[in-house]
């Protein structure tokens, strides 16, 4: 199949070659167009293609090309118009965005989410990296190479074409620009600045390793474990900052070191210069003042590079010999796909917490219950398991192995250490979990923590039960006292549908045994327009 129609989009480019050859009279640059169509269309999918003329796919060819055509090192070039048949040569139904950039990550990710957020929906998109060309004294294309080309004078491009919903309003257009081109300005940061984080891990590692302080030896040996797994391929570092100790007793702050922010910390314009401990809640305070060397956490800020989810947080605690604490270094940035899907037991940090909960819980290893508990920790959101403490952990894990598989609606929930947002597990029977029913849900959350925006992840196994994830992000400053058992019956209380109710009457009526009779002969009896 892919073969199929492979072939076809190769006639199509075939179709468009001979298209430039006719309208472009230059030899040289008809090339170099020849080239970049065949670079530019290739991974196209067919449906795509055949659905715009030859002469329409020209007139996107030629105006990228036009647009890419100049630009100097480092640059990023963007354009958001509506193509125009006389002006242009060529139209379409949708808006276009176009982009010039160097070959770096993340570009196509980060350029897509400002689009999702600003709620455009996408209908078209060409992407590749590695477009290499040599160009001249004023940044001019004079050829385009292969793409195994690595000479130093060959430039490695990445030239992105997008078609949106049409904006008509062009301060609409400029502030989606706009945003673009922030977004990407935080990738340039973050991409410069990545080899200097990774460099800053290594050096805290090797203090830890040759000025070890007087604390714990086991939890030495584990938090260089775990920084070590980090720069393994399990952290994408986004920014990095480093902060000392000042003040005393209950006036300790960490205070920002100048001109120690790398990636998207560079800029210290909108940060607090020092925040003191007393403002943290209680148990960030004892989390912040404890011996343990690691803090990990989310923060209130959402990435703007690569996914678009709330940044994580790991801030190495820096002691003198002597085991007093001296100051931070703080990362931020995501975990990888490979940490979220392998195993927590193999995971330094983690795996000490989930030895400990199984251990505490009690039950033997080959028991129903104990190989339960494992499941259950090994398939927790991952978040949960790196902010969780141990009591939340085992308190957790018990209650979900309570549940023992029964067809009920259960909230479980834990508020992170510095009060930002609200992490909800809500188990459902799955064969009445439907969307519509998860987001029903969400708004009782929403209000009960007085929430600020939220969002959800859905998680179904073998089990009759299906989970959905809420993170309710709140105001940290706001108290809030939902009580969990009202909010609970208010969830119960959404999913109910007009067969519990009559399951319940039959049964109040005629006892368990006739009325789950007369409700298993007569509840599929009822037009679903009556309910």
């Amino acid at each position: 199949m892919n073969n199929f129609n492979n072939g076809e989009c190769q006639t199509i480019i075939n179709q468009l070659k001979a298209h430039i050859k006719h309208k472009v009279g230059d030899k040289h640059e008809a090339g170099m167009l020849d080239a970049f169509a065949q670079r530019y269309f290739s991974a196209s999918a067919v449906e795509d293609l055949k659905q715009r003329s030859i002469a329409d796919l020209y007139g996107i060819l030629l105006s990228h090309w036009k647009f890419i055509y100049q630009r100097a090192p480092g640059e990023a070039k963007i354009c958001i118009f509506n193509p125009d048949k006389e002006k242009d040569g060529w139209e379409s139904a949708h808006t276009i965005i176009q982009i010039s950039h160097d070959d770096i990550p993340f570009i196509v990710d980060s350029a897509r989410m400002v689009i999702n957020r600003f709620g455009y929906q996408l209908h078209f998109i060409i992407h590749f990296g590695g477009f290499k060309v040599k160009r001249d004294a004023h940044h001019r294309i004079i050829e385009v190479a292969p793409a195994d080309n690595n000479e130093k004078n060959i430039f490695s491009e990445a030239p992105i074409y997008i078609e949106i919903d049409r904006i008509v309003d062009e301060k609409a257009m400029l502030e989606l620009k706009t945003n673009i081109e922030s977004v990407l300005g935080d990738v340039r940061l973050t991409v410069a600045d990545w080899h200097k984080m990774v460099a800053r891990v290594e050096a805290t590692l090797s203090d830890l390793e040759n000025h070890p302080p007087a604390l714990d030896q086991a939890e030495l040996a584990e938090s260089r474990d775990f920084l070590r797994w980090l720069i393994n391929n399990n952290f994408t570092f986004l920014g990095s900052r480093d902060y000392k100790l000042i003040g005393n007793g209950t006036n300790r702050a960490l205070q920002i070191i100048p001109g120690s922010g790398l990636g998207v910390l560079r800029d210290e314009t909108f940060s607090a210069t020092a925040k003191t401990y007393s403002e943290l809640p209680p148990q960030a305070r004892k989390m912040a003042l404890s011996k343990n060397i690691l803090i990990i956490a989310k923060t209130n800020t959402t990435s703007t590079v690569h996914r678009q989810v709330y940044t994580d947080y790991i801030g190495v605690k820096l002691f003198n010999e002597q085991g007093e604490l001296k100051g931070e270094r703080r990362f931020i940035g995501l975990y990888t796909s490979s940490a979220y899907h392998s195993s927590p037991r193999q995971i330094p940090f983690l795996r000490h917490k989930v030895d400990k909960v199984i251990e505490d819980l009690g039950f033997p290893p080959d028991s129903h219950d104990g190989k339960e508990a494992v499941h259950i920790l090994e398939t927790l959101p991952r978040d949960d398991l790196f902010q969780a403490t141990h009591e939340e952990l085992l308190e957790l894990t018990l209650a979900i192995i309570q549940l023992k598989e029964r067809k009920r609606i259960r909230l479980m929930v834990r508020r992170d250490a510095y009060y930002r947002y609200f992490s909800c597990l809500v188990y459902v029977p799955r064969d009445i979990f439907t969307t519509e029913l998860a987001h029903q849900m969400e708004d009782i959350l929403m209000v009960a923590f007085q929430g600020i925006e939220s969002n959800f992840t859905t998680y179904f196994s073998d089990s009759v039960l299906a989970r959905i994830h809420f993170l309710i992000r709140v105001n940290p400053k706001t108290p809030v006292d939902g009580n969990v058992s009202d909010i609970e019956q208010k969830l119960i209380a959404v999913a109910r549908s007009w067969t519990d109710e009559l399951k319940d009457a039959l049964i109040e009526s005629y006892g368990e045994a006739e009325g789950l009779r007369y409700f298993n002969k007569y509840n599929k009896a009822f037009s679903c327009k009556l309910y």
